[in-house]
Parts: structure tokens; C-alpha cells; sequence
């Protein structure tokens, strides 16, 4: 399958979609909705004047470098007259592509204002920059909540292999990333408040502001991490399960320290389970907990690794072992070549092999979860399935594969 991968941008050429908004304090405030059919409903508020025109279905000419509004100078335009009544000229009212993904709004005799994408607004908002992949072919999805490695320092645009081949299989990936220094509590709310942001439909408003036309199953959604994009996903299920019905894990790392000695933003406590319960398939590898020398401790030290995280796991749990690959395997080679000065690799093993099992290993997992396919989940445990040599374990907590549920559940009490 084709795969339509797209950053927010307003491309040469390429109709608006979405939602857009803009303000002048006080003064004016805009707000657009494009419909990439020659159409948009427009909210203006010209709070200095106390004047409102709400035009939806408002007609529109677009070209690479602009938009005008196509009837705009004709008595009976919702636009048109509301700005004729508040004695402006309807002419002057034009809006203009800028190249860093913005508009700007021009009127008579108010402020130019810039209008930004609302999901370019929510990566501001809500602590990550969100990258959207989604089939090519129209239609609805299960979606993936995706943070990268080191709490989302690792540019999602390094898993790009990974993430297009598991959109290959149908699935909508929400890659995050941000720079920040890792804060744990924090950012586990964020991924948190991120989850509720897509609960009220705003995840589709961004697809679209993408130019995306696929459909966001919202009862589908699993989260995933990479390395402590773990941690974060996992402080945000213990501050709420949200929409999350499944959980995969690659190379799951816990703790703020890899060296085990400061253990205050530690998510797991050894003997104790977590406080979320969720289906969750966990990815590791030999070389994981290997350190390349005595200067750098292991990408993910043992006592802090997939062993922690498995034995901590509430809900049932299937775990992946892949034989001779390391931490960093799972990125484009470009970002291995990088990544290996601190984390092992085998130079002689096949990344490409490995990241498609990484992505066949996931799909294979959601289907069974998210899509009730229960009778897959045996071929997580049987090593013989895989496209590499891996080694397998499973925790069902005492479940068949028939009575596993997609859905989380948290017992975290509030007070």
C-alpha cells in the first residue's frame, strides 16, 4: 500500500483544510474553516466595531500564492454585506500563503493578522510537535500515539522507515517529538492531555488541516513508546487511561537516571504492578542492555529495561525478543550510523529485516486486540513466525486469547 505521510504545510498549489484562527487583540478575530472545495465558513469578529459576520459555506478563489472570496462584491454575500455595513471596502479583505504554514488576513482599515493551522496551535499547546501518517486510501483507521526515544528528544523523522511501514498496514501513526529535558511527570500529563485533545475531535481537524483524508477510528487507539518515549507514555496512562485501548512498548526504558541511582521520577516500583491495565506487547532485543564502553552505561540497563517493565505489567502481555539487534536498530540507518556511538549495534545484521518486524510484530498485535482477531495473538508466541530469530514470553494474566479485551483501565485513587 502507498503511504500519504504529511507535516503540517500549506503546499504550493495544494487547497486549504481545516481550521485556521487569528487575532488582533481587542481589535479583530478570525476564524476559517476550509473546506479544500472552493469553500469555507468564516467567523469574523470586529470586536472594536461590536460587528460579527458568520458566513458559513462561503465561497472562495485560490491560487499557489492567495485566497479571494469569489462573490465578495456581490449584494446578498454573507461576508460581503457584513463587511458593507461596517463601511469597509469587501475588495481589501484577501488572504496570503506565507511559506512557514501560516495565512495572513487582510482587511480595511484593521491590522494584518496571521492565521495558524489550530492542530499548528496544539503542538504549542500541548508540549509535542505531532507528525501524521495515514494511509493513502480513503477511509477509517485504528490510530497509533507514537513518543519517540529520550522522552521525545529523538526526531520522530528518524523512525520514518518504521512508521510508514506500519501505516502500510493500516494504521494512522501520531509521531511526537519535542526538545525539552526530560520531565517525566510532566510530560506524561501532556501526553495525557494529548490523548483527551484527540477524545474531542480534534485529532480529525488535524488530519485534515494535513490535507489527510482519512477517517481517526477513535475507539481504536493504541499509545506507543520507543526507549523512555515509554516513560512518558506510561505516566500518562497512570494520570489516565483516556482513549487508549492498547499499548506497545520498544525497548521500554523507566527512570530519569540510566545509572539506577536517582529514582525520583521512577514510573515502576520493582514488585509492584502498574496502575494502568492494558493489552501490551512489549519489543526488545539482545544488545539492549549492553553497553558500547565503560564511558556510557546501556541504552537500557537490565534493572530498568524489558525485564522491569514485563514484570510490571498489570494487564496481559506478550513479549518479542529480537536475537543480535540493538537499541537504536529501529531508526533509519542514517540515524543508526549516529546512535551506535552510544548504543551497540551488529554492523553485519539486516536494519531493514528488523524494522519490518518490528512493524509486522505491532500490526499483528493491534489486529488482535483492536480488531477482536483474538486468534492471531498465538502467533506472538510462537518464535517460528517471525522474519527473524527472535525469542518469546507471554503473560496472560490467566486469559485466553478469546476473552482478550481491547480497553485500559486505571486504579490509581485521587484525592
Amino acid at each position: 500500500m502507498k503511504v500519504f505521510s504529511s507535516i503540517l504545510a500549506v503546499a504550493a498549489a495544494d487547497n486549504l483544510t481545516g481550521a485556521y484562527e487569528g487575532s488582533v487583540p481587542f481589535i479583530i478575530d478570525v476564524n476559517a474553516d476550509f473546506k479544500g472545495d472552493g469553500t469555507a465558513d468564516f467567523d469574523l469578529n470586529v470586536k472594536i466595531a461590536s460587528k460579527r459576520f458568520n458566513c458559513p459555506g462561503e465561497k472562495i478563489t485560490e491560487t499557489d500564492s492567495g485566497v479571494t472570496f469569489s462573490d465578495i462584491q456581490t449584494v446578498g454575500d454573507c461576508l460581503g454585506d457584513g463587511i458593507r455595513t461596517d463601511g469597509k471596502d469587501p475588495t481589501k479583505y484577501t488572504i496570503v500563503k506565507n511559506s512557514d504554514a501560516t495565512l495572513t488576513f487582510n482587511s480595511d482599515g484593521y491590522p494584518a493578522l496571521k492565521m495558524t493551522s489550530k492542530s499548528l496551535t496544539a503542538d504549542k499547546v500541548l508540549g509535542f510537535k505531532m507528525h501524521y501518517h495515514a494511509p493513502a486510501v480513503t477511509g477509517t483507521y485504528p490510530v497509533v500515539l507514537f513518543v519517540s526515544g529520550f522522552s521525545g528528544d529523538a526526531p520522530a523523522s528518524a523512525y520514518s522507515d518504521f512508521v510508514n511501514q506500519l501505516t502500510g498496514h493500516g494504521y494512522i501513526v501520531v509521531a511526537m517529538d519535542h526538545l525539552k529535558l526530560p520531565d517525566y511527570p510532566q510530560q506524561g500529563q501532556a501526553f495525557h492531555d494529548i490523548m483527551e485533545w484527540a477524545a474531542a475531535g480534534n485529532l480529525q481537524d488535524a488530519l485534515t488541516g494535513a490535507g489527510i483524508s482519512a477517517v481517526a477510528d477513535l475507539e481504536k487507539v493504541a499509545v506507543m513508546g520507543q526507549s523512555a518515549g515509554n516513560h512518558v507514555v506510561g505516566q500518562g496512562l497512570t494520570d489516565g487511561c483516556s482513549v487508549a485501548k492498547a499499548m506497545v512498548m520498544i525497548d521500554p526504558v523507566d527512570g530519569f537516571d540510566p545509572f539506577g541511582i536517582v529514582h525520583k521520577e521512577d514510573l515502576i516500583t520493582p514488585g509492584e504492578k502498574l496502575k494502568f491495565k492494558i493489552p501490551s506487547l512489549l519489543l526488545d532485543n539482545e544488545l539492549d542492555p549492553l553497553g558500547n564502553n565503560v564511558l556510557f552505561p546501556p541504552c537500557a540497563p537490565a534493572k530498568l529495561g524489558a525485564p522491569r517493565w514485563f514484570d510490571a505489567a498489570a494487564g496481559p502481555v506478550w513479549n518479542v525478543n529480537a536475537s543480535s539487534y540493538g537499541h537504536v536498530d529501529c531508526l533509519d540507518d542514517l540515524f543508526i550510523a549516529a546512535g551506535k556511538l552510544i548504543c551497540p549495534s551488529d554492523k553485519t545484521t539486516d536494519k531493514k529485516a528488523y524494522r519490518a518486524h518490528l512493524a509486522d510484530a505491532v500490526a499483528l498485535f493491534l489486529d488482535g486486540v483492536l480488531n477482536g482477531h483474538t486468534d492471531q495473538l498465538s502467533l506472538l508466541e510462537d518464535a517460528t513466525k517471525f522474519n527473524i530469530a527472535v525469542t518469546v514470553r507471554s503473560d496472560l494474566k490467566g486469559q485466553s486469547h478469546k476473552d482478550i479485551k481491547l480497553g485500559c483501565s486505571n486504579s490509581v485513587v485521587l484525592v
